[in-house]
């Protein structure tokens, strides 16, 4: 699928640029939203979990590690400096 293997292409900036590896997973639910998202305002939209499988997010003892959410902190700056970097260059 075309999408895909444009995904695919991107998913690997992270590992060209040194920031580091990456696993990705595809599951979970879904965030009706997002759909909307795309098909109303034609906006492309980037999800990212950084929880473990035994977070039982939404569950009464829901919790997560530590360590991940700080992970998930430096994930995102990355993520926004490389797409200001991808935006600067397709604008150039």
């Amino acid at each position: 699928h075309p999408r895909r293997r444009h995904r695919q292409r991107r998913q690997s900036l992270g590992d060209r640029r040194g920031i580091g590896r990456h696993l990705f997973i595809r599951e979970g639910g879904t965030i009706p939203v997002v759909s909307q998202f795309q098909n109303y305002l034609g906006l492309e939209t980037v999800l990212m979990g950084f929880g473990l499988p035994d977070d039982k997010i939404h569950a009464p003892n829901e919790k997560m590690y530590l360590p991940n959410f700080y992970r998930g902190i430096e994930t995102s700056i990355h993520f926004f400096h490389e797409y200001r970097r991808s935006a600067n260059h397709l604008a150039s």
